[in-house]
């Protein structure tokens, strides 16, 4: 994912914490793609 957004010049800004924090979340199913989006949006540089 991250590559992705790098190479169509999105960037981020996150801490190791708030980034696996959101891909467990994924991973668990307690997070959706409605949610993933907005972290993104909110950490875009």
């Amino acid at each position: 994912m991250l590559l992705l957004l790098t190479l169509n010049g999105i960037d981020l800004s996150y801490t190791q914490k708030e980034l696996y924090t959101i891909i467990l979340k994924i991973a668990a199913g307690t997070s959706d793609l409605k949610e993933l989006n907005d972290w993104i949006l909110n950490h875009q540089i």
